[in-house]
């Protein structure tokens, strides 16, 4: 191996003192190098110089190292001992492409209304709309499989649960359908119960958690149908449920925070102190963060109920939030995006160039990718607040996204069109 340490004798000649792998284990070799480089190809560069670096350089272990340095999501991802170098030279490539403008996009046509909801399953899209119905797509060919027509108002929601779709509508019912039977024979069961839209839904083992605009919340069992629990207790529409340590939480249009225990209904704790709707939630580390009307986010700590922080930047209502490596995104009627230190509570970043409401957010390859009111989708790099790319081909809206895979943006938007975005190269 041709790297030394050096030493100068008394001749004032170099002479080689040990050989650096005698000191140091090859990976630990390897680590102090990429210590120092932060492109994949000075790494590609360096291997070329001597065949036992070239060795050195294909272990897993190494690319392990690049991907949870440049690719922290996707290395919370990274399974297999033989993907290392080939899923990191996907996500750079992917990277790169996001970064010239270059991508491809597929369009899916047959809705007559606004694209509302969207899931993945089987390599199946499965999309809800206001035009009452559901759509099944073939992703590859983009064929329209089976349209599910059953709901009379929007479909609002939609979850999986064990090969079943289950949608929630506008006019108050939960329908489960079973992906497994025969597409053309897809006869959907009917849970009756609410008396209001239904506006969200989670799922806990099996059952169902529904909140609605009928002021509460009920719990089912997916097996049966059965409606089991009925939670009382809010006096406006439940907007947002998340599950927590087998407790539920609860964000309502009466500006109240509630906490219940989900296998008796029971309410635990009420947290007041938004001055307006509870528009959306999300959980990190114990801490419970609710973005609201009111211009404010604040961010509670659930063993305790207490407030721990209130973030005021927003100039408007805040409609959606993310988190992202201990961090906060929100998005706003303001037009921006702000990234916050949840730890102190300060504003990191302010993401400014949309022109309306942040409609939608999701983390794509650790970049993050908004959608708008503007008819754009913006792509980020959240850890420099820089504007990579800006996707204009819709023609109204930006209603809901989500990723397939490593390289795959889905949207779906007031046009009434579904766009499958391709960023690979």
């Amino acid at each position: 191996m041709t790297l030394s340490i050096t030493s100068i004798n008394n001749s004032n000649t170099l002479q080689p003192r040990a050989v650096f792998t005698d000191y140091y284990p090859p990976m630990d070799v390897l680590r102090l190098i990429c210590f120092f480089l932060d492109d994949a190809k000075d790494v590609a560069h360096l291997g070329l110089a001597n065949r036992h670096l070239t060795i050195l350089f294909s272990r897993t272990e190494l690319w392990n190292s690049f991907l949870k340095k440049h690719f922290p999501s996707s290395y919370a991802q990274f399974k297999s001992r033989t993907e290392g170098f080939s899923l990191y030279k996907r996500l750079i490539d992917i990277e790169q492409q996001i970064k010239s403008g270059k991508c491809r996009f597929r369009t899916f046509k047959g809705h007559q209304g606004v694209i509302t909801c969207m899931t993945i399953w089987n390599n199946k899209l499965i999309s809800g709309s206001n035009d009452l119905t559901i759509k099944i797509w073939n992703l590859n060919t983009r064929k329209l499989l089976r349209t599910l027509k059953g709901h009379c108002g929007w479909v609002n929601c939609m979850t999986i649960w064990n090969d079943h779709l289950i949608s929630g509508s506008h006019d108050g019912t939960i329908k489960i359908w079973n992906l497994k039977e025969p597409l053309q024979k897809i006869l959907p069961q009917t849970l009756k119960g609410h008396c209001g839209w239904i506006r969200c839904m989670r799922i806990r083992g099996d059952k169902l958690i529904s909140g609605s605009t009928d002021h509460t919340i009920k719990i089912w069992d997916l097996n049966t149908g059965q409606e089991l629990l009925t939670l009382k207790g809010h006096c406006g529409w439940v907007n947002c449920i998340i599950i927590w340590n087998d407790k539920l939480i609860s964000g309502s249009d009466d500006r109240e925070i509630k906490i219940w225990n989900l296998d008796t209904g029971q309410e635990l704790q009420t947290l007041k102190g938004h001055q307006g709707n509870i528009r959306c939630m999300t959980i990190l580390n114990d801490k419970l963060i609710s973005g609201s009307e009111d211009y404010k986010i604040k961010i509670w700590d659930l063993n305790t109920g207490q407030e721990v922080w209130t973030l005021k930047a927003h100039q408007h209502l805040i409609f959606c939030m993310i988190t992202w490596n201990d961090k906060l995104i929100s998005g706003s009627n303001d037009h921006t995006i702000k990234i916050w230190n949840l730890d102190t509570g300060q504003e990191v970043w302010t993401l400014r160039g949309h022109q309306g409401l942040i409609r939608c957010m999701t983390i794509f390859n650790d970049k993050l990718i908004s959608g708008s009111d503007d008819h754009t989708i913006k792509i980020w790099d959240p850890s420099t607040g820089q504007e990579l790319q800006t996707l204009k081909w819709h023609r109204d809206w930006i209603y809901c996204m989500t990723t397939l895979g490593d390289n795959n943006l889905i949207s779906g938007s007031v046009d009434h069109t579904i766009r499958l975005w391709n960023f690979h190269s």
